[in-house]
């Protein structure tokens, strides 16, 4: 019997990819940590549109429960949310309060499997094939004592 492996995720970094909306707690830092997990890659910002991609129906077939498409009561939940988030105030507040009640419903973190199929990229080649050569500029650095080659 095969072993799969999981990484747990909380709920935040989930519904970050299967909403399409920054709902986690990490901010950033939670939707590069899930979409690098899930691929196996270390993804560069331009990369995370296609890897989210790929993500999302996985998590959707894995949690029916938080797919917005399958589940009337977290639509609704996340229309409310984007509402709210026009009004001033802290929308930082108002996502950690949406969240501490969607918690309640579903559980505070999530075990995340990975993709079996990523097609990993060069990360500047896929940048070129995106925007085109002319549009992108590579700089080289000589190492110092400052910067060393390697970090």
């Amino acid at each position: 019997m095969t072993e799969i492996l999981t990484k747990e995720f909380t709920l935040g970094d989930v519904l970050s990819i299967t909403t399409g909306r920054l709902v986690s707690e990490r901010h950033m830092d939670g939707v590069y940590d899930i979409l690098n997990w899930m691929t196996g890659d270390n993804l560069f910002t331009h990369v995370l549109p296609r890897a989210a991609e790929a993500c999302e129906p996985v998590l959707k077939a894995q949690f029916p429960q938080l797919n917005p498409d399958e589940n009337p009561e977290l639509m609704k939940a996340v229309v409310e949310l984007v509402q709210s988030l026009d009004a001033p105030g802290d929308g930082n507040r108002r996502i950690a309060d949406w969240l501490w009640k969607l918690k309640q419903e579903y559980g505070d973190s999530f075990q995340v499997v990975p993709l079996r199929d990523w097609e990993s990229k060069n990360p500047l080649g896929e940048l070129v094939d995106m925007v085109g050569a002319e549009s992108v500029v590579v700089l080289s650095a000589e190492a110092s004592d400052d910067f060393p080659a390697q970090l």
